[in-house]
């Protein structure tokens, strides 16, 4: 990331099939979890992940670790800002907020992003 900290990711879901999205924005969040381990928060991780992709205006989600620090980076590309802005309003949202420490949370938006591009331009 451009700030230096190093994220595995662990795991790449995408719509299908794939839609040419001309507005596309970009969400990244990172936290670290209120407990269990880093395991268990894997796992965990894919009852929302279900939810996500189901969810309207939903392209591209990957989720990392940084090992390091034990924070985690949720990265969403959305095909709208509107879009965007209406699953940060969901239950899955919510929760998955509640199961972070408050202190910890940090995001940002990009608008007219594309995921892929945003982490070839940043990884370096």
């Amino acid at each position: 990331m451009k700030d230096k900290q190093e994220y595995v990711i662990f795991r790449h879901v995408m719509k299908y099939p794939v839609q040419k999205v001309t507005a596309p924005a970009l969400f990244v969040v990172r936290f670290k979890f209120s407990r269990l381990s880093h395991k268990t928060n894997k796992v965990a991780s894919i009852i929302p992940m279900l939810l996500i992709t189901g969810y309207p205006g939903f392209n591209i989600k990957m989720y990392g670790v940084n090992r390091t620090n034990g924070y985690w980076t949720g990265m969403y590309q959305w095909e709208s800002e509107e879009a965007l802005e209406e699953y940060k309003k969901s239950f899955v949202f919510g929760m998955m907020n509640r199961r972070a420490i408050d202190s910890t949370i940090s995001s940002f938006e990009l608008i007219n992003h594309q995921l892929l591009s945003y982490l070839q331009n940043n990884s370096q």
